[in-house]
């Protein structure tokens, strides 16, 4: 519809790879039915620019041109689009190993036969290295364990990938609601970073009461807090009472610390009513406690340990009966 439009697209999209000479031949359609065709482009492209010479302004600490993964080498067609790529990759690597403010373009420039010199622009700037790191906004949790989570120290070249991990290990503390991280450039060579804690709310109740005909009025209760001792510590008391029955449970869950992968947890029962198997002869009385320990493999993987002891007294409802003694029993 518009042959103009398309010979600068063509020659834009060609120039952009290499081809500064190309020129757009025609434009054709071909019918392939009544609501469709096919559009032929016949371009003569002519020949394609190489790079002759690779040249640095600045430095290049990490010898980056030198490896063989960073497409800019002689003899590489001048391919805007591949040596964009290049450059991302070289200003990605500088900025993951610390050079944060790293600066990097090219320049190309005509030696005449097709052949060009690319003059690299390396300005990687300066690293700083961690003056101080700051925990703010903690309330219950203790500082030394949010700390934990920080794989990174004062005196060390703050890389993006650790102030990252850093941030994903103490945001994934169980008391931990979410964490903001700051940095504040000191000097030309230096970085405070501060990490800003959002606890959970602790301390969380419940009562309810209910009535049945057939059991009568019940109880059920709990109160918990996740955060005992600044360590995170779980500890959930539950408990129902109902007409001839009554059972307490108590909940403890030591979560890891950041950057650990071992969980410890623990389960107090106590059961007092009815044998629900049998619950017109006998009363029962059960206590038992449990003990876990999980230690994270991988993100897939977990290895479990688990135990428990338990003491069940089951006592036969009528004493009047001469064999009652004989019918109880301790487990």
């Amino acid at each position: 519809a518009d042959p103009g439009s398309t010979e600068r697209i063509i020659q834009r999209l060609m120039y952009t790879a290499g081809y500064h000479e190309a020129r757009l031949v025609r434009v054709w359609q071909e019918r392939v039915d009544d609501d469709a065709s096919r559009v032929h482009i016949e371009v003569e492209a002519g020949p394609r620019a190489r790079v002759a010479e690779v040249t640095v302004e600045g430095s290049d600490p990490l010898g980056l041109l030198s490896e063989s993964e960073v497409p800019l080498r002689e003899g590489m067609a001048l391919d805007r689009n591949e040596i964009d790529r290049a450059l991302s990759e070289i200003r990605s690597t500088y900025v993951e190993r610390g050079w944060r403010q790293a600066d990097v373009g090219a320049r190309p420039v005509e030696l005449g036969d097709h052949a060009w010199r690319l003059v690299m622009r390396i300005e990687p700037g300066q690293r700083r290295t961690v003056r101080d790191i700051d925990v703010t906004g903690e309330r219950y949790v203790k500082e030394r364990y949010l700390r934990e989570g920080i794989v990174f120290e004062p005196g060390d070249v703050l890389l993006p990938s650790e102030l990252d991990t850093s941030v994903v290990e103490a945001a994934t503390f169980p008391p931990v609601e979410k964490i903001e991280v700051r940095t504040e450039p000191v000097g030309t060579d230096q970085v405070d970073v501060e990490f800003q804690i959002t606890e959970k709310k602790r301390w969380t109740a419940e009562v309810g009461a209910g009535w049945t005909s057939d059991r009568g009025a019940l109880i059920r209760y709990g109160v918990r807090d996740d955060n005992l001792f600044g360590r995170g510590l779980s500890l959930n008391l539950r408990g129902q009472w109902q007409q001839d029955e009554n059972l307490v449970l108590l909940y403890a869950i030591l979560p890891p610390l950041p950057s650990d992968r071992l969980t410890l947890s623990s389960t107090l029962r106590w059961y007092d009513g009815d044998l629900r198997t049998n619950p017109d002869a006998f009363f029962q009385e059960r206590l038992s406690l449990s003990l876990e320990a999980s230690y994270r493999l991988s993100s897939n993987d977990l290895l479990r340990a688990y135990v428990e002891r338990a003491r069940t007294v089951r006592t036969f409802k009528d004493r009047d009966n001469p064999i009652a003694d004989l019918l109880d029993s301790i487990d």
